[in-house]
């Protein structure tokens, strides 16, 4: 059998009728300790005469040289990249030329693990890919090779396929950068048909947030109440409150054993931030979140955010909350959160949401992602996170820390489609280190409903919020079997993004701002790249990265 195969970049999305020949091979990079090495293998039979509509099944195994000797391979892991449906996958406004493909079709974006010896499928003129990730942690410098061989099922090796990385023995930096994808945990439940609570749950609930910070996300939303997140005016979402609220003859009381065993869960899977959920409702502050009392609801959309009978409630649970944050050891890594993107119009009900929240929440900072100047100017939130579209207005205030986020696919700037090149991803970290952000929001780790949450779906069939967001916006993984999570390529390049920002700033700790600036901007035609700008080299960030671990090991 003819199997042709090809290491690849891992910035190509590769789709199943592509031409393995009209891809760019990737043979070799070089890497710091503590980041994560991708690749990707191509494989294809170009032909079979014999049967062409027979697949057939070839066995994978690795192995790691280091120095030229076979060393642990322990830390490499391979898995096949699958691909979903998406109807919704680019902004059609943008140009063709910033997007892989815009057109509705199978994108490449799942990544399934597999185990040395196991089968993939080989289909005859058909493109496939599997994805290898190497953990560098413990390892040493030195020169490394993986080599991947596909055998029959005889044994004879029908192809191989290596990467040769150079170990820099330099350790990366600790991510500086406080960077939260929300968990919604209620989408977990849903998925699996388990209940809210049970040992399933908190299983299931402690691999998406394992998983999250892995790659990235040291900040964790924590679902003090159902979170009033994309739930239309009227709906509710599933009940994942972590609080335990009695009515009482002087008011109230709150449990919070539910409330301790999240943050244990979180400081296991080490995470060292926290967000509390919103005290009021989305696009407004009109209404308080749905808060339960054993199985009976006091508050929702039927109550005044700012009347008296919620300021009451809050006036109660909000000081009580911020001690058991202080008993927790969190309080000075934790923010509060008022309404997610608040409008112009909805200025009078969020100062109302803002004076009682400020009132209760004593030196806690309130953050929320918004598009307006006036919420930070008027001191109504203290850590303003803009759109990347709407951030320099924010920028030129000063704001300390400095936060942004994304959604959707805007023009010119990063993102996650599935339409969009990798390269728009990964380009996070360089921006992220260029405008000097302390920050970094996005709302879709694992959201598995529709817009508004009118329905339930599954992230293997509906990509895209039932063609309501660009595919790839509302979420990072997949659940796959026994509660396990399975990653995108997406949220892979995100992590190489944020390594990215880290080896740049180990090279700043080495010859000063000034000299990696000009680095970047050497590669960008004499720019600096600010976040209203996307390289105009597809292989900026490859040759970044490589004068960058260059001047590192020259030092």
């Amino acid at each position: 059998m003819n199997l042709n195969t090809k290491t690849l970049s891992p910035l190509e999305k590769v789709f199943y009728d592509d031409k393995l020949s009209s891809l760019r091979a990737y043979t070799e990079s070089t890497a710091l300790i503590g980041e994560l090495v991708s690749f990707e293998i191509g494989y294809c039979i170009p032909d079979f005469s014999e049967n062409s509509y027979n697949t057939f099944d070839c066995f994978i195994n690795k192995a790691l040289y280091r120095d030229g000797e076979k060393t642990d391979n322990s830390c490499i892991s391979v898995s096949t990249v699958e691909h979903v449906p998406s109807v919704y996958p680019a902004v059609l406004e943008e140009e063709p030329d910033d997007y892989v493909r815009t057109m509705p079709g199978l994108y490449p974006d799942l990544l399934v693990p597999i185990k040395t010896g196991d089968a993939v499928q080989l289909l005859p003129r058909i493109t496939s890919t599997l994805w290898v990730d190497i953990n560098t942690d413990k390892l040493e410098g030195g020169i490394y090779k993986a080599v991947i061989t596909f055998t029959d099922d005889k044994g004879e090796v029908l192809s191989e396929a290596e990467h040769t990385v150079k170990i820099i023995p330099m350790q990366l930096p600790k991510q500086s950068i406080a960077v939260t994808h929300w968990i919604h945990t209620d989408c977990v439940a849903n998925y699996y048909n388990i209940e809210v609570f049970s040992d399933e749950y908190w299983t299931a609930v402690r691999n998406v947030i394992k998983t999250a910070v892995t790659y990235g996300s040291n900040m964790i939303y924590t679902p003090l109440f159902t979170p009033p997140l994309d739930t239309t005016v009227g709906g509710e979402r599933r009940t994942v409150q972590l609080i335990d609220v009695t009515v009482t003859k002087d008011g109230y009381s709150f449990g919070f054993d539910k409330l301790r065993k999240w943050v244990q869960i979180c400081k296991e899977c080490g995470a060292e931030y926290y967000e509390m959920s919103h005290m009021f409702t989305q696009w407004g502050a009109y209404h308080a979140p749905k808060i339960m009392a054993g199985s009976k609801q006091i508050f929702g959309w039927d109550t005044d955010a700012s009347g008296t009978e919620y300021e009451q409630f809050l006036s109660q649970f909000l000081p009580a909350l911020c001690e058991e944050l202080k008993q927790l050891g969190i309080a000075d890594n934790t923010v509060f959160h008022i309404s997610d993107e608040p409008a112009k119009e909805h200025h009078d009900s969020y100062c109302a949401a803002s004076r009682i929240m400020h009132k209760y929440i004593g030196d806690f900072k309130v953050m929320d992602a918004m598009s307006d100047t006036m919420y930070y100017i008027e001191k109504l939130v203290d850590i303003p996170v803009p759109h990347v579209v709407h951030a320099d207005p924010f920028f030129e205030l000063n704001p300390k820390p400095r936060w942004a986020y994304y959604c959707g696919a805007s023009k010119n700037h990063m993102g996650r489609a599935f339409g969009m090149k990798l390269e728009r991803d990964r380009i996070s970290g360089v921006q992220f280190y260029t405008s000097e952000i302390e920050g970094f929001l996005h709302w879709g780790f694992n959201f598995y409903n529709s817009a508004k949450s009118l329905c339930e779906l599954d992230p293997y069939f509906s990509t895209d919020a039932n063609k309501k967001f660009c595919s790839g916006d509302s979420f990072m993984v997949y659940p796959g079997p026994d509660f396990k999570v399975y990653n995108s390529i997406r949220l892979v390049v995100f992590r190489h993004g944020i390594d990215d920002m880290r080896s740049l700033q180990l090279c700043e700790s080495i010859y000063g701002r000034k000299k990696v600036m000009s680095v970047i901007s050497g590669l960008n035609g004499g720019k600096i790249l600010g976040f209203h700008e996307l390289p105009k080299d597809r292989d900026f960030i490859l040759k970044l990265r490589k004068e960058i671990n260059k001047l590192i090991e020259n030092a």
